[in-house]
């Protein structure tokens, strides 16, 4: 596995020289209903996708060189599964969520890619004045799936570009296997490519933690159901079968999710979410990219036969026996390096500036710290002021102690001294790495003038 993040010009992916062509390869492939889509006024579909919500504010991004960052810093995310079985969907039609999509009087969630963004109205069947299923089988159906063994998968995500933009910094890597009742071996790896923009719906410069997808938001398919996700990407990877790479370069989108399942492993409705529950799905699409990064149609060779002697014409897989760990990455304040291509060249990302609340901290005429002991978080600023007649001094270094007790910094931390502050002067320090800093005053150490600051994750 490698670290990868995207390098491409800023007109590379999701535009398409037609938007008929996303249609074609999303309702096709997705189906087992030819006959029903290529029956489709072709002409109405492609005035569909054109009221894809999010393509204006897309516009604006395509071309952006210099994105901003997350506010906060950057967020690392790890997610893996050990041990236990995996939840395969296969192609089956999907109820539909009056909430979402809204009644044949008035509809919603029409506009769009069909079944990859909105529902086509063609593609709705409709009873007794109401929306029931789709009309076609997708792999966000929630009416057939199967359990196989051995499930094991391991996430590494960074997030630290904000939105979509011609560039990113966003990386990922991942891989995931299974295996079926044979013990034939399937699996995915990502990303050879970070996706940074969307034509149709954002893809956060690749990678996105904390937001709401799906369902009513129409950030991505309206065929699942609204849920917070805790961390998204999209990229371009790999599919094995038994330890060989059977298919390359395709579209894999993986998410961290509320629980979206009930009894018989139903699809739920947004009222049925379980907001105290996760899993992970990975989702591979029926598409490839070319040496210009445009999409264009073809099958996906899963390699998996379905009962009736077809193969599975998509991956979505979901894994629930997890272990979970994020922190947010302050390392990254120091410049650190990351090998962006996975062949030796490396680029070094922007300095993060991590900011948060201050405490001011007086030094007196009685050769005090007031506030002997500050309690901060991360990313906090400490503001000494000298309001004394006094030279005293901020100094965190063993070496300008005269007793090492005096002083103690968590590993990691750089040491820092003010130098000497005049009556009236003021120092300040951004506290980065967690842990227990004490500190002193070099002119006024035998006096014992002291203090701590303790700053939690």
């Amino acid at each position: 596995m490698r670290w990868s993040t995207t390098v491409p010009g800023p007109k590379s992916f999701f535009l398409l020289s037609s938007i008929v062509v996303c249609v074609i390869i999303f309702a096709l492939a997705y189906s087992g209903d030819e006959k029903i889509v290529k029956a489709a006024d072709k002409q109405a579909m492609m005035e569909m996708v054109k009221l894809a919500p999010a393509r204006g504010y897309l516009e604006a991004h395509k071309g952006v060189e210099h994105p901003l960052e997350i506010v906060g810093g950057p967020i690392r995310v790890h997610v893996t599964q050990d041990v236990g079985g995996v939840f395969v969907a296969l192609p089956s039609v999907r109820r539909l969520d009056p909430n979402v999509v809204g009644t044949p009087k008035y509809p919603r969630a029409f506009g769009g890619a069909p079944l990859i963004n909105g529902i086509p109205l063609s593609m709705r069947k409709v009873e007794d004045g109401k929306y029931t299923t789709t009309t076609v089988k997708t792999p966000t159906g929630d009416l057939n799936h199967i359990v196989l063994p051995n499930g094991r998968m391991k996430l590494e995500a960074l997030d630290v570009t904000a939105t979509d933009a011609a560039t990113t910094n966003d990386q990922v890597k991942f891989e995931a296997t299974w295996q079926d009742r044979d013990g034939n071996t399937y699996g995915v790896t990502c990303c050879k490519k970070m996706i940074p923009h969307g034509n149709e719906m954002p893809t956060f410069g690749g990678v996105v933690t904390n937001h709401m997808l799906h369902g009513f938001t129409r950030l991505w398919t309206a065929m699942m159901p609204t849920f917070f996700t805790y961390v998204a990407f999209w990229g371009v990877g790999d599919i094995l079968k038994n330890g060989e790479v059977v298919d390359e370069s395709r579209l894999i989108h993986g998410m961290l999710t509320e629980y979206i399942r009930t009894e018989g492993y139903k699809m739920a409705f947004d009222h049925q979410v379980t907001p105290t529950r996760l899993h992970f799905h990975v989702m591979v699409f029926p598409v490839k990219t070319d040496a210009q990064g445009h999409f264009m149609k073809a099958p996906i060779k899963t390699g998996f036969m379905l009962p009736n002697g077809k193969q599975l014409p998509f991956w979505h897989v979901m894994f629930e026996n997890l272990k979970i760990d994020s922190e947010r990455d302050v390392s990254l304040s120091r410049a650190e390096s990351y090998d962006r291509d996975g062949v030796g060249s490396i680029a070094k990302l922007a300095r993060y500036h991590i900011s948060g609340s201050e405490t001011t901290v007086i030094l007196t005429n009685k050769l005090t710290f007031e506030k002997s002991v500050v309690q901060i978080k991360i990313g906090d600023k400490v503001r000494w002021k000298n309001t004394s007649d006094l030279v005293h001094s901020v100094t965190v270094d063993p070496e300008l102690a005269a007793l090492k007790e005096n002083v103690q910094l968590p590993n990691g931390a750089e040491t820092f001294n003010s130098g000497d502050l005049l009556p009236g002067e003021e120092f300040s320090h951004t506290f980065t790495v967690p842990g227990t800093y004490k500190y002193f005053c070099i002119p006024h150490e035998g006096a014992k003038m002291l203090g701590t600051v303790v700053v939690s994750s």
